[in-house]
């Protein structure tokens, strides 16, 4: 799966458009993303590191959910760390549950953009979520002045929520 993303929640037309790919193999997940912005500046160097609330900062993020009805969350930051969250069901997290699969994560940033590419084994996922049924790509960007909230299917009105199942792609 491939697409790009040409709007923010909101409906504000982006300045240059996310681009991203998703392949979910036999054995392993592929996530790749080319962010538009260049990242805000961080001194911290967590790069192939968990790391808890990276929503708070310039993110990529990749959800997919199951025919249990539950779902899992990726996230990456443009310092190369990285977060995964099982959830049992809307925003209730099931960290016992799910076996943490195995994250790979490569990072290039340039003046102007960011690119990530994260990959993570399948086995634990569909252990935990059973047959992948939906999917979201998401991220957000942090300006001096502003937040950017992109998703590849935004739910309609309100305030950005990733979350919400009824905004997932059915795969």
């Amino acid at each position: 799966m491939k697409g790009v993303i040409v709007h923010d929640w909101h409906g504000t037309i982006l300045e240059d458009p996310l681009c991203w790919e998703l392949n979910l193999r036999e054995e392993e997940g592929v996530y790749s993303v080319q962010m538009p912005f260049a990242p805000r500046d961080s001194s911290v160097d967590s790069r192939g590191e968990f790391v808890e609330g990276l929503w708070e900062q310039d993110v990529v993020e990749l959800f997919l959910a199951g025919d249990t009805g539950r779902y899992v969350e990726f996230n990456v930051s443009s310092q190369g760390a990285w977060w995964f969250m099982p959830f049992s069901e809307y925003r209730v997290r099931a960290e016992a549950r799910c076996k943490r699969p195995r994250i790979s994560v490569s990072v290039e940033i340039t003046r102007c953009e960011w690119r990530v590419e994260l990959v993570f084994g399948l086995e634990e996922i569909v252990a935990y979520l059973g047959r992948v049924t939906a999917w979201q790509v998401a991220a957000i960007h942090y300006a001096p002045k502003s937040v950017t909230y992109m998703s590849s299917r935004n739910a309609e009105g309100g305030e950005p929520d990733f979350h919400h199942l009824s905004s997932f792609t059915a795969s």
